[in-house]
């Protein structure tokens, strides 16, 4: 396919939109500590962390799947409350990645659809919502998919796909943005067209991950061609 064909761009959040990976690494590293008294390294949250749902991780600690109502103590009263006050103690942070909000911009101006598909849960989003001010260009009814228990995680390919219906894109027309090697892989098997990696650092090797069309740093890079032919 051109890469002038594509209609739609779905974007993960953590570590694409909002540049908080160190956050949630510390976080998850206080939690699991305090908790499991577990330490992770820097390659397991590569290889193991980033695009999991919560239950999957707390499931694989207590060896044995979880609740609801346990995953939800767990998470809001644990790792996302402390992953959240981690955010506000450095609130210079609290902005999207370089260049996303003009390209957002550019997007609703076009009348492209876009979406976030997203292992964040609800009380994060919510957060997002209330510091990020994201409500500017999504909403939960029309182009959000988020963490609810319902889906597999990542990499599976059903919060993708089940984002492409939200917004009524064929996944050969529609780029995914990730910057998480288990959200690549997710894209990829979800059949999307194009997918473009984010890694502001450039240590992340995604230039060598299978399906990755394209590696940029920040929003600064990317070719409006993409989907605004």
């Amino acid at each position: 396919m051109s890469e002038h064909s594509y209609k739609a761009v779905v974007f993960d959040f953590n570590g694409t939109l909002f540049q908080d990976s160190d956050f949630n690494e510390e976080a998850w590293r206080r939690f699991l500590h305090k908790t499991f008294h577990a330490s992770v390294d820097d390659a397991d949250f590569m290889r193991f962390f980033h695009g999991r749902p919560n239950s999957f991780i707390f499931s694989h600690y207590m060896g044995r799947e979880l609740t609801p109502e346990e995953v939800h103590h767990l998470s809001e009263d644990g790792k996302e409350a402390l992953y959240r006050s981690l955010v506000l103690e450095h609130p210079e942070r609290l902005t999207l990645t370089e260049g996303a909000p003009e390209l957002l911009d550019r997007l609703k101006a076009a009348d492209v659809p876009v979406s976030i598909a997203t292992a964040a849960g609800r009380g994060n989003m919510d957060f997002y919502f209330e510091h990020l001010g994201i409500g500017r260009w999504f909403d939960y009814d029309t182009n959000i998919i988020y963490n609810d228990g319902k889906l597999p995680g990542k990499p599976e390919p059903d919060i993708y796909l089940k984002s492409f219906e939200k917004i009524g894109s064929a996944p050969e027309e529609t780029i995914v943005v990730e910057d998480a090697l288990l959200g690549l892989e997710s894209a990829e098997r979800a059949g999307a067209g194009m997918i473009v990696g984010i890694d502001p650092a450039g240590t992340n090797g995604l230039n060598s991950v299978a399906g990755v069309d394209h590696v940029i740093a920040s929003f600064k890079d990317w070719q409006d061609s993409w989907v605004m032919a």
